[in-house]
């Protein structure tokens, strides 16, 4: 999972691997696919617990840097984002919603 928050958005932004992100395309290699349903999609993905706000409840601290996050995730071959309807509650789905449908 990739915080929102502080140097991971830089990071990101800047186009750096974060410590435990699997998203790395700089290095070379392939991420391999796994079946959901009808679908391909990568085994790594992105977990949106952290995108509300504290205790995974309410907006973010910073909506601007959670819409970042998900583009560049996005732009770096996430294709498979885990969400719940109980993160904010409906926070982190508005946020997916607003970043990748504008």
């Amino acid at each position: 999972m990739v915080p929102v928050e502080g140097g991971a958005l830089r990071a990101l932004q800047a186009g750096h691997p974060l410590p435990g992100n699997s998203v790395q395309p700089c290095l070379g290699w392939e991420m391999s696919h796994a079946p959901l349903g009808s679908l391909s999609v990568h085994r790594l993905g992105f977990g949106a617990m952290q995108l509300p706000g504290p205790g995974v409840f309410g907006p973010p601290r910073d909506h601007d840097a959670a819409i970042a996050v998900l583009r560049r995730a996005v732009e770096l071959g996430v294709d498979h984002i885990d969400t719940a309807q109980f993160y904010g509650p409906d926070v982190a789905n508005a946020l997916i919603r607003e970043a990748l449908h504008p």
